[in-house]
């Protein structure tokens, strides 16, 4: 039996997440801007802003997710039987969760920064770098 490498575990795991993220990524930002009132909903430049870093975002969540859940689950009982292998433990899946949560949460941070700047049609949207600098100068 040949187990899979953690490798292909992350990058099947990000890329499924990256992919689906780009395909409701407009329709997200949309539901955003018409929740909080602004003409920019219309605007389809601003429907894209920040979909690259959201979609890296979701690659390495879920990517990372896939790949620390799979490493602390326990072996099979019977080694010549991999497809058997037990799933991990609730406190185990859930430590891991927080774990990634937190690990990427600057990079959240950059996100949220970025889609907020687009709901004022008068100035230019944030890119990542500045978004990255506002917060740095904000908050430390």
């Amino acid at each position: 039996q040949v187990q899979i490498s953690l490798l292909v575990d992350f990058v099947a795991a990000g890329m499924v997440s990256a992919l689906s993220k780009l395909a409701v990524y407009p329709m997200e930002t949309k539901v955003i801007l018409m929740a909080v009132g602004e003409h920019a909903a219309n605007d389809l430049s601003r429907l894209w802003h920040g979909a690259r870093l959201k979609c890296v975002e979701n690659f390495l969540f879920n990517g990372l997710l896939w790949v620390f859940k799979e490493s602390i689950r326990p072996p099979p009982p019977d080694p010549s039987q991999p497809e058997k292998r037990p799933p991990a433990t609730f406190l185990g899946a859930f430590c891991v969760s927080c774990f990634v949560v937190l690990l990427l949460h600057p990079l959240s941070n950059v996100v949220v920064a970025m889609v907020a700047s687009i709901k004022n049609p008068d100035k230019l949207p944030l890119s990542e770098m500045q978004a990255a600098v506002a917060i740095m100068e904000e908050h430390g």
